[in-house]
């Protein structure tokens, strides 16, 4: 998301997330939670090992200039689990958030077809 804000007002320390609902959203969990959870002592969850599930889903987004982050839910089928793409993938489409299991991180350009394996990087409730 953007844009983000971080700086330091006094002794305090601030982060202004994006106004977009899922941009903020997508941002925190990205960026400020491992943050926050490194500054805590804790080993943050995005330096653990995601796990990699095959896609049950078509993306193509040839023409995008920055990392995308697709909310996804890991489903069973067939036997196997994997994972699905919400519908609308928008910045303001809140929904998607409280929907999704994890975020799957695209490079620019990068195009997903059913079967291609991907990490998830879970969503920590």
């Amino acid at each position: 998301g953007k844009p983000l804000a971080c700086g330091k007002v006094g002794l305090a320390g601030f982060i202004g997330l994006p106004g977009n609902p899922v941009s903020g959203f997508v941002t925190y969990q990205v960026l400020v939670k491992p943050y926050l959870q490194r500054c805590a002592g804790l080993l943050a969850e995005a330096e653990v090992a995601a796990a990699l599930y095959p896609a049950a889903f078509a993306w193509d987004r040839p023409d995008s200039r920055r990392e995308e982050f697709l909310r996804v839910k890991l489903v069973q089928q067939d036997g196997q689990w994997q994972l699905q793409r919400y519908a609308n993938q928008g910045s303001g489409v809140l929904t998607s958030c409280a929907w999704a299991d994890g975020l799957v991180r695209l490079a620019p350009g990068q195009q997903v077809s059913p079967g291609d394996v991907l990490p998830l990087l879970p969503l920590g409730r």
